[in-house]
């Protein structure tokens, strides 16, 4: 995972989110294995504060090493992650709120990084951009800031899909020096019965 090094230094909360999915998916030994790895036994991150960019690549490279992954497959994890863990809830929550269905939740993608910043004024995400070729077809275009960023995507709008019950296929073409991209492939809107969701204040599923 690089980083394109216009961009501003990594946010605390994408490490703490890093690091949550590895103590919470494999447990609290294979995070004190990671930072031994990297030189720095005890680490946690603070989610408020930001770091050098290069950390956030070698926490990448120490998790995908200890657990004999490909980079790309632990990010798509990290995004599975974000929104179907017990723990990250209220991420998956307020994904939730932006449609009734997994076609109007895709559409919405284009306002995630402003809707992030009304949460965390300073998380500057990378652009997203829909275009909705038909009801089946979405190509979404991802600010090539984050390399890595798109493979988050990836395992986040998977999780998504099965939260709404949803049966998708999803094409990724990464464009040297251009936008990545990635296709999002609707094939059944009601594959599966979904995961209940309410959008009452009280509701806690």
């Amino acid at each position: 995972m690089t980083f394109d090094r216009k961009a501003p230094r990594m946010h605390g909360l994408v490490n703490k989110s890093i690091e949550s999915f590895v103590t919470d998916t494999y447990g609290p030994d294979l995070w004190r294995q990671v930072c031994d790895d990297l030189g720095t036994p005890g680490l946690s991150f603070e989610p408020l504060l930001h770091y050098d960019d290069t950390q956030t690549h070698d926490l990448i490279a120490s998790v995908a090493a200890s657990l004999g992954k490909p980079h790309q497959e632990v990010l798509e994890d990290v995004g599975t992650y974000l929104v179907s863990h017990q723990n990250t809830q209220a991420i998956r929550r307020l994904l939730r709120f932006c449609g009734a269905t997994f076609y109007d939740f895709v559409l919405s993608l284009d306002t995630l990084r402003d809707r992030a910043r009304l949460a965390v004024d300073d998380l500057d995400l990378p652009r997203l951009d829909v275009a909705s070729m038909n009801e089946g077809n979405i190509i979404l275009k991802v600010q090539p800031i984050w390399s890595g960023f798109s493979d988050v995507l990836v395992g986040l709008i998977r999780a998504m899909a099965d939260d709404y019950g949803a049966l998708v296929f999803n094409k990724r073409d990464f464009v040297p020096q251009g936008w990545d991209r990635i296709e999002i492939i609707l094939i059944q809107h009601d594959f599966g019965s979904g995961n209940s969701f309410d959008l009452s204040v009280s509701a806690t599923s």
